[in-house]
């Protein structure tokens, strides 16, 4: 991967740079109005230890965009793992976003935080 990168020609890096603030200003005019964005920020549930960190799919964008993102444990799935919900701020927005989270993270921590007893929760 280092080695693609380095082989870029600066052009085209430069090229990518403006269409990266491009997106990031049309970002930005499309959040008017919002706080943020209630995303996945997986694919499923969190794998075995074994298996990896999962699938960070959902998350490229925002990391691409440099957006503030916070995820927050919500639930838990099928094999009693934990399920994640996501939030993604406004570009320099971060304070907002940490104020955003924490509120979201007091409304949802009952239920984040309570335990599957065979399948169910208790």
């Amino acid at each position: 991967l280092v080695e693609k990168g380095e082989a870029l020609p600066d052009g085209a890096y430069q090229k990518a740079l403006a269409e990266r603030d491009r997106l990031i200003d049309l970002f930005a005019q499309d959040m008017d109005g919002f706080d943020g964005i209630l995303t996945l920020p997986t694919l499923g549930e969190a794998p075995l230890i074994s298996e990896g960190t999962g699938n960070p799919g959902p998350c490229v964008a925002w990391t691409l965009l440099g957006l503030p993102s916070s995820t927050l444990p919500h639930s838990f799935g099928p094999a009693g793992l934990p399920l994640g919900i996501q939030l993604v701020g406004k570009p320099g927005a971060d304070s907002l976003h940490l104020a955003l989270s924490s509120a979201v993270e007091k409304r949802i921590a009952k239920k984040a935080h309570r335990k599957p007893k065979d399948g169910m929760f208790v």
